[in-house]
């Protein structure tokens, strides 16, 4: 089995090992009990090859992992085997920390934030990017800790360096809107585009709307419209409500 079915098959057993916790508990009815594992086995055996979700929230952390593999070329001067081994042990690790993070978005899930963050900092400490931008999430918002301007800067800067594109559009939010940060839109404005650029669909919405209010020439106001146009054709609801109040007032 590859890893992203494996990981999808376990995130789907840990998933459904919760449930099926909270049903036992409020349910005493034997009949509930015997549907209710029925109902488990269809979900673990059903197909797990599915695509990837974008997050709901504009800054929700994203399942996908944004971690990038850079290329390096062939070292000759040590046996192929040895190169082989090393590269094999270096995807398992990248894979267990994979699995890991998304037991943390399990617990995050059922809004258990304080054991998600539990699961999190390790892995953030350990220089993994969507932990990262998950700590500063959380601390950005008062999820199970105290909301932390500060430490959620830091978390995302961390992130940032490893260009995390989620990371990157929350700190550009912070820094627009001045959240425990001195507000900088030419800074905001970069980092979006960062993000955008990268493909987040999100920050492609935040960077055309921020660049549109910025803009001096009809030539930017093109480029800022046809990023949020971007970003409404792939179901972002806030660009389409922009898109459309934009239209009811010409």
């Amino acid at each position: 089995m590859n890893s992203p079915c494996y990981a999808r098959l376990n995130f789907r057993i840990i998933a459904c090992s919760y449930v099926e916790k909270f049903v036992m508990d409020e349910i005493s009815s034997p009949k509930i009990h015997i549907l209710l594992y029925i109902l488990i086995l269809l979900c673990i055996a059903g197909p797990i090859w599915g695509t990837d979700s974008e997050p709901v929230d504009i800054q929700m952390p994203t399942m996908k992992s944004w971690q990038q593999q850079s290329a390096e070329e062939p070292d000759w001067s040590r046996p192929m085997v040895s190169r082989g081994f090393a590269g094999q042990s270096q995807a398992s690790d990248e894979q267990a920390l994979a699995l890991r993070y998304r037991q943390g978005q399990v617990q995050y899930f059922f809004k258990a934030y304080a054991n998600a963050l539990d699961v999190w900092r390790p892995l953030a400490q350990q220089n993994y990017a969507p932990a990262q931008a998950s700590l500063g999430w959380l601390y950005q918002l008062g999820l199970g800790v105290p909301k932390d301007f500060l430490l959620a800067r830091q978390w995302y800067l961390q992130a940032v360096k490893q260009s995390h594109p989620i990371a990157q559009n929350n700190l550009a939010t912070m820094l627009e809107n001045g959240l425990g940060v001195d507000r900088d839109e030419p800074k905001a404005l970069k980092l979006y585009g960062q993000s955008a650029q990268s493909g987040y669909r999100f920050a492609q919405f935040n960077f055309g709307r921020l660049l549109m209010r910025q803009a001096i020439n009809e030539e930017q106001k093109e480029i800022a419209w046809s990023w949020i146009q971007k970003a409404a054709r792939q179901d972002v609801d806030a660009a389409k409500r922009y898109i459309a109040e934009h239209r009811a007032t010409r």
